[in-house]
């Protein structure tokens, strides 16, 4: 699947973060839910957004697919 470059930097921003406070040993289960929780954000966007971009094609038909 290929994610619109604002999902893309909004994912790798809070890895980004998430990885830092590993680093610095800040790491605990109130952070590994937030960022869980921010992933299935950015993916339940991503997927709205293929599912309106089905539609359209849906509603074509393929006899408008043809012209």
């Amino acid at each position: 699947m290929n994610l619109p470059l604002k999902d893309r930097l909004a994912l790798a921003s809070v890895t980004l973060d998430f990885l830092a406070k590993i680093m610095r040993g800040e790491d605990d289960d109130v952070l590994v839910r937030s960022l869980v929780h921010d992933v299935e954000w950015i993916g339940n966007r991503v997927r709205d957004r293929l599912k309106a971009e089905e539609i359209p094609s849906i509603l074509k038909g393929p006899r408008d697919e043809q012209a």
